[in-house]
């Protein structure tokens, strides 16, 4: 009996013997198998060792037959796949090929997900990008277990990928952000492979990633760029997806970007109800069937394709059957007095007059139809009755949803042009790129000022200064009321609004004369009703690195008001970042990294 014990130690790793009553570790390359054997019925001594024992469970088959047949079962958990992947075990199910918080040159990322029941190990798989490649490689299995999802990045490092943490960092690749592919091959055979364009139905913007709907995870269906919407889950600093999970499904979320989805009918990029399209991605219903849809068809219930209305009435001639007036209840009418005047019991449409509120003032001659008033008081003469007047963001009183009001309509004073309360600390709206000396324009035209929100709320700089501390001084008044700033996004401040004549710069707001950089030494202040949001003081080639026909740009990882005032956190724009004007900078979206900043 110690030698079958000793056999099946050898070859499977299993122990023998009733002391132990546990399972050693297995092989992992043996499966859960049953392995039989069968004892010569010579008087061999199974007594000691049984099946049962070896499966922990000792004394149940004292009294086995010498001659039976013993089977072992031996788990050794989830296998790893011999050889390479074939086409479809991994699949490619998002991409970010655009980072908005960190950059291309950091936050690029890609998640592919295992569908096979068995580890693979990823090492000597080619990640290709066009004519790039990587090869993976490590010490030890890189493994994507079964069921998995596993990430590549093209940094490993968090505080400047993005938040992420990746499962495995390639080099050599860089994923272009208009068109370009990702393919998975093993031995020259493509595992996945997927072609991406956005000029060519793919979805797409900054900071979002390519997202596979969870309910078509197929290294076919990911080819088809109407089974992808933006990811729209916020992870790490700021971008939107769901990198290493489950992708959230698409469809309470892809209405409105451009894209027919494949379970939509249609997608006319906004969710505007009445224009073809609705909210929810279907077509504009069609009643009558005639091509025309309901909401500017003049007879909706009749087929009416030419719309023809020769009365001039907007009422299709289809429709035209009853003629209301004539004092005979005719069609759908539900009344006829004779008269088409409003508010006698019998509207000018021929359906009855309601009194919605009771107050015996038909609706639709009733200046508050919701809310009971007989006497119909109207002291400001607009037309609707005191009852139902709004509250008047402005008047001084402060009125229903108001949270103030300051006899004003102005924002930037602590009360903002919608009655509601301002509170700005230092630091929430930050100072991240200027434009001091352009020389492909003149500076009159050319100068600019980056502006960044560092809240998760939007802010309203209606109302705030823009200043040196010295003569200039720029209140921010736009002519809409308002100038707000997303969350964690930029808004630009500039001299010229003209795109031609600045150079090229997407200026949110012009503010003229009244704000002008010196090209030695000068001050950027913000303020808000009276306190320094943030401030940048500048003298170059001293404490800030001269940057004439660039802009100065501040490095991603120090968006800060205490940052900012150091200008080793700074550095000129780099030459491959021109504006249309022939300058250098990134005016409205996120800067590059400054080589070298601590």
């Amino acid at each position: 009996m110690k030698k079958l014990c000793l056999m099946l130690v050898a070859l499977f790793g299993v122990a023998c013997g009733k002391s132990s009553g546990t399972s050693q570790p297995v092989d992992p390359g043996i499966s859960l198998d049953t392995i039989e054997i069968t004892l010569p019925n010579d008087g061999f001594d199974v007594e000691q060792t049984t099946k049962d024992e070896v499966s922990g469970e000792p004394d149940a088959m004292e009294n086995a037959d010498p001659g039976a047949a013993l089977d072992l079962e031996v788990d050794s958990g989830p296998r790893f796949l011999e050889g390479c992947p074939k086409e479809g075990d991994l699949v490619i199910t998002e991409i970010m090929f655009d980072p908005l918080v960190s950059g291309d040159t950091y936050g690029e990322f890609f998640e592919v997900f295992n569908k096979t029941e068995l580890n693979i190990d990823l090492r000597g798989v080619v990640l290709q990008s066009g004519t790039e490649k990587h090869v993976v490689s490590a010490s030890s299995p890189v493994v994507i277990a079964p069921g998995q999802y596993f990430v590549f990045a093209k940094n490993g490092d968090s505080a400047l990928n993005g938040g992420i943490t990746p499962d495995y960092v390639y080099s050599k690749i860089t994923l272009s952000n208009t068109a370009d592919e990702i393919s998975i091959l093993c031995d020259n055979v493509f595992v996945d492979r997927v072609v991406y364009n956005k000029g060519a139905g793919w979805p797409y913007k900054a900071g979002r990633t390519l997202s596979l709907d969870p309910n078509f995870v197929d290294a076919t269906e990911n080819d088809d760029p109407t089974v992808f919407c933006l990811g729209s889950t916020v992870f790490g600093k700021g971008d939107f997806g769901s990198p290493g999970k489950e992708n959230p499904s698409c469809a309470p979320v892809s209405c409105g970007d451009k894209v027919q989805q494949r379970w939509e009918e249609c997608d006319d990029g906004n969710t505007k109800p009445n224009d073809g399209c609705e909210p929810d991605c279907k077509l504009s219903p069609d009643t009558d069937g005639d091509g025309v849809p309901d909401y500017k068809d003049n007879c909706p219930t009749a087929p009416n394709p030419d719309q023809t209305d020769s009365d001039g009435d907007k009422r299709g001639d289809a429709c035209d059957n009853a003629e209301c007036g004539n004092g005979v209840i005719e069609a759908d009418e539900e009344c006829d007095d004779k008269n088409k005047t409003p508010g006698d019991g019998c509207e000018n449409d021929c359906t009855l007059s309601k009194d919605t509120d009771g107050d015996g003032v038909y609706d639709s001659v009733d200046n508050c139809p919701s809310v009971q008033n007989p006497a119909q008081g109207d002291i400001d003469g607009d037309g609707i009755g005191d009852d139902c007047d709004p509250p008047e963001c402005g008047n001084g009183v402060i009125e229903g949803d108001e949270e103030c009001d300051d006899k004003n309509k102005l924002s930037g004073d602590g009360c903002s042009v919608k009655c509601k309360v301002e509170s700005f600390e230092v630091g929430s709206v930050i100072v991240t790129e200027f434009m001091y000396d352009p020389s492909a324009t003149e500076d009159t035209n050319g100068e600019y000022v980056e502006l960044y929100n560092t809240l998760d709320v939007p802010v309203d700089i209606a109302g705030w200064k823009l200043e040196d501390g010295n003569q200039d001084s720029a209140l921010i008044l736009p002519p809409e009321g308002e100038l707000v700033i997303a969350p964690h996004d930029f808004v630009v401040l500039g001299r010229n609004a003209d795109f031609f004549f600045n150079g090229g710069v997407p200026v949110d707001y012009a503010y003229g004369s009244k704000f002008n950089l010196a090209n030695t030494r000068d001050r950027i202040t913000l303020s808000w009703n009276n306190t320094i949001i943030d401030k940048v003081e500048y003298v170059i080639d001293s404490t800030f690195p001269k940057a004439t026909g660039h802009s100065l740009s501040l490095d991603p990882s120090k968006f800060s008001a205490d940052a900012n005032d150091l200008g080793a956190n700074w550095c000129p724009t780099p030459n491959q970042y021109e504006l249309d004007g022939g300058d250098f900078g990134t005016p409205g979206e996120m800067n590059p990294p400054c080589v070298g900043a601590n």
